[in-house]
């Protein structure tokens, strides 16, 4: 058990997640808070103060409970008998001073000092050759501390010291600063992102006997008992036997492109664990911080990455769903993704299914770092950085020429916020990036925007649903080509639509309540490979009516209760399958496919090309719309009686292939062409992909304005016609027009 040895404490500002209009948003002592936070690794008053001028009144920066890992910050407990909360003191004051009623929100690292670690020993992390400690770099765009030893997440010991670092910390903060403190950010392990320090590396962790403890209490409590357990893994074996699958298992592709669960649900059940062992650990962390405040401070952390990390398990980052179930932790912070951002082609987009954090009243906090046109100048070997590293970062963070095209990236970030219900920040990551007066003045602009902004209705008006499975990742082999195409690949197309859709993780379809269902036209399955009779019993009951068309994609419902039969994907789809030979994943479309889908859809798919275990269909029942190069098929429509089912062995999704699928279930589709469009019940914002005139329809008359300026655009209208250029991001506030009332600048202020 964690423990305090401190008091409770009374700080003065509370801050709190409430839902308003629709979305879970930060309250601030019971007025709803909208502003961006403003964020840096460089936290110098100048840039504090360029911030503060621009309308920002809450600021990050980093800190630690006790020792900060990839020294951002000096370590607060330096020595066994002594703390220094000197640097954290100079960074406060850096913001205070010229702004003191700002607020401050620091990234706090749970780091471990090395004193703790040498009177340690017995609370390391083991890896799976032995050792406990990394030697080498896999490479500098993966980097882990070199030279010494971790603790394992699993340890009490650890978990307790840390926790009383926290109270150390927030006693201070409480002394200093009690009109200051808006909440906390926890950063920890490999990143600071929360994920296993193993993963990217050539060893395998954790084989502590921490770890293995731990593994064996949560299998205790799945299966009960010892015959339950042996059933499941098909081995006689008990719960005091059970060790951390070695490395040869981890790794193991003997299988194919799904893992044989016959002779591997050790493994299975071992990632699932090891997922759910993070959040876990971040809730313990949580639940001492907000025990020690009385509940006042909004507190989240790094997670909910599973997209972006091709859904291996390894990274531990495919456990949403247990972070979502805390009671302690009032938001989650996701860093933009790396993939596909540049201007014009690219796109803001999740990194793992937001709209499951809005179910459970969680606020997704997006932490944004695109970097603008003065990186170039940042990134400099007298600053530190190679020619190397230079050029991988202005790959990754959407560097580009000029201001003008850094507003395009900026708006395009601010777009995808407001037309999610999300909150955003400026990660001035390295210190500078803003350091422009078109910037600046930028800034300034949408913090305008985000402050209006929360008296609108920013509720989804999404008529496209979109399903994954954390689960259902560890079931698949090791560093899953397949399992990275259904994930990752495809989220950049799927923000080019031309609608809305919602994410969501499977585990929380019985949370979609009748107006969502009422809303919901096409469902789309990305990876649901593992289904128990519960979760089918509920996919039946909410999804599998009101002639919705939906997508299953490959292999969908194959695994049930840990057995593998192309039968469990009957039951799921209504249409027969058979298990076939190998075959590559690229489909060909048939005739009947290329007329359904229009003359814009290419007849050849052949985008990806791996391997895939065949699984096909002769249906009679079913049109046959794509074969695979065995010229089995593996693309089908089948209409049942209160749903049409369409399969789809290739995870490839084109946006304008889901934008077809979509007018085939009737959704309203705002704009026809292959740009980025943000859209809910107020905001729409859309990043061109082409020179050109765009036309935005709408179902109702609407009232249109320019968001940055609140000036109007159109009224009256079913249509909005505008020119753009390629890379152009254009923001716009709409309401349904009223005869009586076309000034609602203020809102509807309807508390949840």
């Amino acid at each position: 058990m964690v423990n305090l040895l401190i008091g409770l404490i009374d700080m003065k500002n509370n801050t709190e997640v409430k839902k308003i209009n629709g979305v879970p948003t930060f309250f601030l002592n019971e007025q709803p808070y909208g502003i961006p936070v403003m964020e840096t690794y460089l936290p110098e008053e100048y840039y504090f103060r360029q911030f503060s001028a621009a309308g920002c009144e809450v600021f990050s920066f980093n800190t630690n409970s006790a020792n900060d890992d990839y020294g951002h910050s000096a370590p607060i407990w330096p020595e066994k008998d002594r703390l220094d909360f000197s640097e954290f003191d100079r960074r406060t004051e850096n913001i205070l001073r010229h702004s003191p009623n700002a607020l401050i929100m620091p990234r706090v690292m749970i780091g471990t000092p090395e004193w703790w670690m040498s009177e340690n020993p017995s609370e390391y992390m083991i890896m799976s050759d032995g050792t406990t400690q990394f030697t080498t770099q896999t490479s500098f765009l993966n980097t882990y501390p070199t030279g010494r030893s971790f603790p394992s997440i699993a340890s009490e010991k650890w978990r307790d010291f840390m926790a009383e670092g926290l109270g150390h910390l927030i006693d201070h903060i409480e002394k200093k600063y009690p009109d200051n403190f808006f909440g906390f950010l926890f950063s920890g392990m490999h990143t600071e992102e929360w994920y296993h320090w193993c993963c990217n590396t050539p060893a395998r962790s954790d084989y502590s006997i921490h770890m293995k403890n731990a593994f064996r209490e949560w299998l205790f409590a799945k299966y009960r008992t010892n015959e339950a357990l042996t059933a499941a893994w098909q081995k006689n074996i008990t719960f005091d036997q059970i060790e951390i699958p070695v490395q040869l298992e981890r790794e193991d592709k003997s299988s194919g492109i799904f893992r044989d669960t016959n002779r591997q649900m050790n493994v299975i059940d071992f990632y699932i664990f090891y997922n759910e062992i993070i959040p876990e650990t971040i809730d313990c962390f949580a639940k001492a911080a907000k025990h020690r405040m009385s509940g006042k401070k909004v507190i989240g952390a790094f997670y909910a990455y599973m997209y972006e990390f091709f859904g291996d398990p390894e990274f531990g980052h495919n456990a949403f769903g247990r972070y979502n179930e805390s009671k302690h932790l009032d938001f989650v912070f996701v860093t933009a993704s790396y993939d596909g951002r540049p201007r014009g082609t690219g796109s803001d987009y999740f990194r793992a299914p937001a709209y499951s954090a809005l179910l459970h009243d969680k606020l997704w906090y997006h932490d944004n770092d695109v970097a603008s046109f003065l990186a170039r100048g940042i990134w400099v070997p007298e600053r530190g950085f190679s020619k190397e590293q230079a050029e991988n970062n202005c790959k990754v963070l959407g560097v580009t020429d000029n201001s003008a095209q850094s507003i395009d990236m900026y708006r395009r970030s601010a777009g995808f916020a407001l037309g999610n219900g999300i909150f955003e920040s400026y990660f001035d990551l390295h210190g500078g990036f803003f350091d422009h007066p078109d910037l600046m003045k930028e800034v300034s602009s949408l913090n305008r925007v985000f402050e209006r902004s929360v008296v609108f209705d920013r509720s989804s008006n999404a008529e496209i649903l979109i399903i994954a499975d954390e689960e259902s990742c560890s079931y698949t082999s090791y560093k899953s080509e397949m399992l990275s195409a259904a994930l990752h690949d495809v989220q950049v197309e799927l923000t080019k639509i031309g609608a809305a859709s919602d994410h969501i993780l499977l585990r929380d379809i019985g949370l979609l309540d009748t107006s969502h269902l009422d809303r919901y036209k096409l469902v789309i399955l990305l990876n649901c490979y593992a289904m128990d009779d519960s979760a089918r019993m509920l996919f039946d009951r909410k999804l599998k009516s009101s002639n919705r068309i939906i997508l299953f994609g490959y292999a969908s419902g194959l695994f049930c209760n840990g057995v593998r039969k192309t039968e469990n994907m009957q039951r799921l789809t209504g249409i027969s399958f058979s298990d076939g030979d190998k075959s590559v994943s690229a489909i060909t479309l048939t005739d009947k496919g290329e007329k359904i889908f229009g003359e814009d859809t290419s007849k050849s798919e052949n985008v990806n090309n791996f391997l895939l275990d065949e699984i096909y269909t002769d249906d009679e029942s079913a049109e046959i719309l794509g074969v695979n190069v065995n010229k089995r098929g593996v693309f089908a429509l089948k209409r049942n009686q209160n749903f049409t089912a369409v399969y789809r062995q290739s995870p490839d999704l084109s946006g304008k292939f889901v934008r077809n699928l979509a007018k085939m279930a009737g959704v309203h589709i705002v704009n026809d062409f292959d740009d980025v469009l943000y859209v809910n019940n107020s905001y729409l914002t859309l990043h061109a992909s082409s020179d050109g005139v765009r036309i935005l329809k709408f179902k109702e008359p609407v009232c249109i304005y320019d968001a940055m300026t609140e000036s109007e655009l159109g009224r009256n209208v079913k249509e909005y016609r505008f020119d753009t250029k390629f890379g152009q991001t254009d923001i716009f506030r709409y309401e349904a027009y009223h005869e009586k009332s076309l000034d609602n600048l203020k809102g509807q202020n309807n508390y949840d």
